[in-house]
């Protein structure tokens, strides 16, 4: 995957998703894990279009086996409703996204985007 950049380069993008595997939840869960290798940065794009809880926290994390101490690369803003935010964060060589569910009610949302 990748796009010619603006000058005719081609840049090479990984593509990344991190949407839960059970898909709406209404409970606290992780994405699978996803490895991107030696990428530096990544991408995303979450986009909630179902929504009944209070709020919904979202954090990026990495690792560096995909298994043992996740730490965090970033996080998106509370969410508390539908909608669509965008951001980019540091990659690590794996990555989730752990999803903290306030409330009760179903969310039905995707989290994707590209590693580059």
């Amino acid at each position: 995957m990748g796009y010619f950049r603006t000058d005719g380069k081609w840049a090479e993008t990984e593509p990344v998703n991190l949407t839960p595997a059970t898909n709406p939840f209404s409970a606290d869960t992780t994405s699978p894990v996803v490895e991107l290798g030696d990428r530096a940065r990544v991408a995303l794009t979450l986009a909630i279009t179902a929504f009944a809880p209070t709020s919904l926290d979202v954090t990026v994390q990495g690792s560096r086996d995909g298994a043992n101490d996740w730490y965090t690369l970033g996080t998106f803003t509370q969410a508390t409703g539908t909608g669509t935010q965008r951001k980019v964060f540091p990659a690590e060589r794996f990555v989730r996204a752990n999803y903290n569910h306030e409330g009760s009610g179903a969310i039905t949302l995707t989290l994707e985007g590209e590693a580059a």
